[in-house]
């Protein structure tokens, strides 16, 4: 992504030049619909803090991918036969690839239009977001088949949980090194990661019973999805 000029776009009032790299925007709101999600909030209604949970797990797990359960944990698709690969993997399909390559360009849907495997709806409410999230999915098909090379004997259960555990490694790798490195003052990063858990820790009944601080919740999504320009200009890549 890149910022759209204001000769290319007319006069834009808010200037964009204090937002950092475009993608970010963005790459920032998977990373908050990753660790809090609440539905129990209404507008007009008076909740205690103490009573709000999170319907996502506190972890950089990708769960708003992988699902929330336990039983949407094990496997993708249950309507393939479970002895079949394609139970483990994400369907994308000809129909969902672009006109001028095999690459899918969409994430997986009915031709209802709805989503075949989406635990989470908020990575679909645009067109940058669902393409930030479909890498991730498609990471994941490229490592469940990797590792599926590599150990023809192993169950695809076993496969499957080592290429999930592989790529939520690697999307904790973009969000500490990448994504905080771009918005935290590196010296303060650095204090944070060297440090012991010191307040919403696992183990604690606060973390257990996924209550996220309201104000780290309310930090988390204000710091991304504020950051949203007038317009953007898609690089032709």
């Amino acid at each position: 992504l890149e910022f759209p000029t204001n000769a290319q776009l007319g006069q834009i009032r808010q200037s964009n030049d204090d937002r950092g790299p475009a993608g970010y925007t963005y790459l920032g709101q998977l990373l908050s619909h990753d660790v809090n999600k609440d539905k129990d909030t209404k507008f007009g209604q008076m909740h205690h803090a103490n009573d709000i949970k999170s319907s996502v797990s506190p972890k950089l797990d990708l769960d708003t991918i992988y699902g929330f359960e336990d039983d949407c944990n094990t496997y993708l698709q249950r309507d393939v036969d479970p002895d079949s690969d394609l139970r483990f993997l994400f369907p994308f399909t000809a129909a969902t690839s672009c006109q001028s390559s095999d690459e899918p360009c969409d994430i997986p849907r009915h031709r209802t239009g709805f989503p075949v495997y989406w635990p989470d709806d908020r990575n679909d409410n645009n067109w940058i977001l669902n393409s930030i999230t479909r890498v991730w999915m498609k990471l994941h098909n490229k490592l469940f088949m990797k590792f599926r090379a590599e150990n023809p004997l192993a169950s695809n259960l076993e496969i499957f949980k080592k290429a999930k555990i592989e790529t939520q490694r690697m999307w904790q790798s973009v969000a500490l090194n990448d994504i905080l490195r771009n918005f935290v003052k590196g010296s303060v990063l650095d204090d944070v990661l060297a440090g012991d858990c010191k307040f919403y820790c696992e183990g604690t009944k606060a973390y257990d019973d996924k209550r996220t601080p309201v104000e780290f919740s309310t930090c988390l999504y204000r710091i991304f999805h504020s950051r949203i320009a007038a317009a953007y200009r898609m690089k032709a890549s």
